[in-house]
């Protein structure tokens, strides 16, 4: 601020503060902004790509503009009068998804930059610092050129200096609330950081990117078709979880009766199960144009499979082996204790579906060690968890070994010792059983969970009490 601002401030009070900072946002939503660094390579028409991501993802007219006057203005220092003005190509904000309140950090990729340009990293850090504070679940939505290349760079602007600013920043919401990542084009820089720092990661099948790599790889936890796609996927992950780790999942509406049998069930013998199938059999019936559940990581070690779903309304995760792709290996090992942290996290009891296969080649594999790493996260688990037995529970896979309740169907290989007979139960009936299970979780064991993890954390900062 200049002394000439400052002094006619003085003297007529905020009236031309408030002047100005409708002339900085006239500035900030001009169609064509003349200054350096600007461009219109992601522009649709008159509307910038990141305007209309907003449009697609968010309830309709939700969306309320935080930081909008953030820049680098440049003063006339006769007159104190604005000659330009360099925004930061990154838009953040409140808004609503499915009637939610969640706050929204989005790349502009119309205008050119890198990440300090224009205090891009200042706003984007302090719109995290808002999420976390306010507890409500953040997005992210990336497509960047991460350096600035393309363009000159300005310097930041001025913005409160923050804790936990930068990267620190962009790590610290995931303590408390939800943090997903949409990748909807380049991520690169700090972008690509911001991707995988974060519960939920989804990437846009783009033929100049390497998708394929990164889901094979587990880099990202799903793919998406297209930009609607992925902004589904988001609203989708969002329904199974709290708006913050205090406070139960949501429950929902259920039409699908608990106490339904399921003629369709056969006695498994050799032949392993298709366990997207069953799983779709027990979990809430949803009407036709929905999936019954929602896979993470299908592409990422394809021997273990890894959902939510609901059952009676309930959000549950969903642990099960897919034993047609063999036994569970490295992959397979480090997918189930990710999910297993995420379920914990946020309260999410955990219905294990168990059907391990017999390795051939058990040493040369390493099959010992992963299946350890994997029965070490189960039983550290502390959320409500329930196993079924569908076919095969060899060794360490026996839920036995981490004190899970268990119901088994019958079967001819149980790979292990024979549960007694009161164990095994009619498959038809294993939804009414799981119901039961989940409704217990739900009104017994998460509230005590969640009463004791209050009581470690500070209610103001959202941190442990003791550190």
């Amino acid at each position: 601020m200049t002394d000439a601002t400052f002094k006619r401030r003085s003297q007529d009070g905020w009236v031309d503060a408030l002047a100005e900072m409708r002339e900085r946002q006239a500035y900030m939503r001009a169609s064509a902004l003349n200054v350096p660094g600007h461009s219109h390579h992601q522009h649709r028409g008159s509307e910038p790509t990141v305007h209309r991501y907003l449009r697609a993802l968010l309830d309709p007219g939700s969306f309320a503009e935080a930081s909008s006057i953030a820049g680098k203005p440049l003063y006339d220092t006769e007159s104190a009068t604005i000659m330009g003005f360099t925004p930061p190509n990154s838009i953040t904000g409140w808004g609503a998804v499915q009637g939610r309140r969640v706050f929204l950090t989005a790349d502009d990729s119309s205008l050119v930059g890198g990440p300090a340009d224009g205090s891009m990293m200042q706003k984007l850090a302090y719109g995290e610092f808002l999420a976390r504070q306010l507890r409500v679940p953040l997005i992210r939505l990336l497509d960047n050129v991460g350096d600035g290349i393309f363009g000159p760079q300005h310097g930041p602007a001025e913005l409160p200096t923050l804790p936990f600013a930068g990267l620190g920043q962009s790590v610290d919401p995931n303590v408390i609330v939800p943090v997903c990542s949409a990748i909807l084009g380049p991520a690169a820089g700090l972008g690509a950081v911001k991707a995988f720092t974060g519960h939920f990661t989804v990437m846009v099948a783009n033929p100049a990117q390497s998708w394929q790599v990164h889901a094979a790889s587990g880099t990202v936890d799903n793919i998406a078709r297209s930009e609607a796609d992925a902004f589904a996927q988001i609203r989708t992950f969002l329904s199974f979880l709290p708006s913050i780790i205090f406070t139960l999942p949501p429950v929902g509406p259920c039409v699908d009766p608990p106490s339904r049998r399921i003629p369709e069930l056969q006695r498994p013998r050799a032949a392993a199960s298709d366990v997207r199938r069953l799983i779709s059999m027990i979990v809430d019936r949803t009407s036709p144009a929905e999936a019954p559940f929602f896979e993470l990581g299908a592409a990422y070690g394809s021997g273990t499979v890894t959902a939510f779903a609901r059952l009676a309304g309930r959000p549950v995760g969903i642990l099960a082996n897919d034993a047609r792709m063999g036994a569970i290996d490295a992959n397979g090992a480090q997918k189930t204790s990710r999910f297993l942290k995420l379920c914990e996290h946020f309260g999410i009891p955990v219905l294990r579906l168990v059907d391990q296969p017999a390795l051939p080649d058990a040493e040369r594999a390493a099959f010992f060690r992963h299946e350890a790493y994997a029965t070490a996260a189960l039983h550290n688990t502390i959320v409500p968890m329930f196993a079924v037995v569908i076919r095969r529970a060899p060794g360490s896979s026996e839920p036995v070994a981490t004190t899970t309740p268990r119901v088994y169907w019958p079967s001819e290989d149980w790979g292990g010792a024979r549960p007694s007979a009161d164990a095994m139960i009619d498959p038809q009936n294993t939804r009414m059983k799981i119901c039961e299970w989940a409704a217990h979780a739900y009104t017994s064991a998460l509230p005590k969970l969640l009463a004791a993890r209050q009581a470690q954390f500070d209610p103001a900062g959202g941190r442990p009490a003791k550190l």
